[in-house]
């Protein structure tokens, strides 16, 4: 159908990428949906917008659309001015397609639940940037950034990655991350203060004797999480991206001690925003953040079946689809 009758008001975009992210037709909303269309995250460009929208027709837009709707893994999709930003022009269709849902998540974690204070946006793809942690950009963030102490367990996970970035480059001065063996290394070159292997008792937090933090973000979940709670701080904050931290701790049955008092729990949901997408878009534009895409996690649409099978033995849980 003509696409620019699609909506009235919504963004009409020709996709070229989508990414499958895995198990999403198991999340509750798109199971609601009869017939759901995967791949939620998206790269194209705008056919027709509103005639208010700084989004003009041509614009190549990414995104990351309610998963209450259809997801974008057609020729053509609507999108809201709120669920995309302008593409950061040095990376390809497919590696933007796999940015928005991760990226939104780790950021979400960090600032939505006050681990960080907020970066603020001057208006569309303006944000001050910080390349580094030197003293005279230090003293410029916030306190309380400039004070917090965090752990962040899974920090190799598609998600950990962008939160050890977004955490650094937005003044946490001390950052501890949990992860394999094998990733140590990368971890470490993303920006983690200090890098523990998972595998070690210390490393799944079950036998944690060092100081503790004024906050924690897991990205497991599970015991790990669990034992996350001891690591916190009294009146400290520790938010979870895979579930309810609460939750987890009432299904405990083995021995636990050391929690502190008064600590604050989040279970960090990821939800489309444009303003930091924006943010995020403006820092992977001027090279703060880094993002590695593997091209054989790439598939052409008519090759979707491999790309589901790859689907189950990715680390990161997510491939893309060429769409057009």
């Amino acid at each position: 159908p003509d696409p620019t009758r699609l909506t009235p008001r919504g963004h009409v975009i020709q996709v070229f990428a989508v990414a499958l992210t895995r198990d999403e037709f198991s999340w509750p909303e798109p199971r609601s949906i009869c017939d759901p269309i995967p791949g939620y995250e998206f790269s194209g460009y705008v056919v027709s917008a509103p005639i208010a929208s700084p989004f003009k027709p041509g614009t190549h837009v990414f995104g990351f659309t309610a998963i209450q709707r259809h997801g974008n893994a057609r020729s053509y999709t609507v999108a809201s001015f709120s669920e995309m930003s302008v593409q950061p022009p040095a990376l390809s269709w497919e590696q933007c397609a796999a940015i928005p849902m991760s990226s939104l998540q780790a950021f979400q974690a960090l600032f939505d639940s006050g681990i960080l204070v907020k970066p603020h946006s001057a208006g569309p793809a303006v944000v001050h940037p910080f390349p580094s942690l030197s003293a005279s950009r230090f003293a410029a963030l916030p306190e309380r950034n400039r004070a917090t102490k965090l752990l962040i367990t899974g920090a190799a996970s598609a998600v950990g990655q962008w939160a050890v970035q977004l955490a650094r480059q937005f003044g946490c001065p001390y950052l501890v991350a949990t992860c394999s063996k094998d990733d140590m290394e990368h971890v470490r070159r993303l920006g983690a203060n200090d890098v523990l292997d998972w595998d070690t008792p210390e490393g799944s937090l079950k036998d944690w004797k060092r100081s503790k933090f004024r906050a924690v973000l897991d990205c497991i979940g599970g015991n790990t999480l669990v034992h996350a709670w001891s690591c916190v701080e009294i009146g400290g904050i520790i938010a979870s991206v895979v579930e309810s931290p609460r939750r987890a701790l009432s299904r405990w049955k083995g021995p636990l001690s050391g929690i502190q008092p008064m600590i604050k729990a989040y279970w960090a949901e990821v939800e489309p925003n444009q303003s930091a997408l924006e943010i995020i878009s403006t820092l992977l534009s001027n090279g703060h953040l880094k993002f590695h895409h593997d091209p054989a996690d790439n598939f052409d649409l008519k090759d979707y079946e491999k790309a589901l099978e790859r689907l189950k033995t990715n680390a990161r849980g997510k491939v893309v689809l060429r769409i057009n």
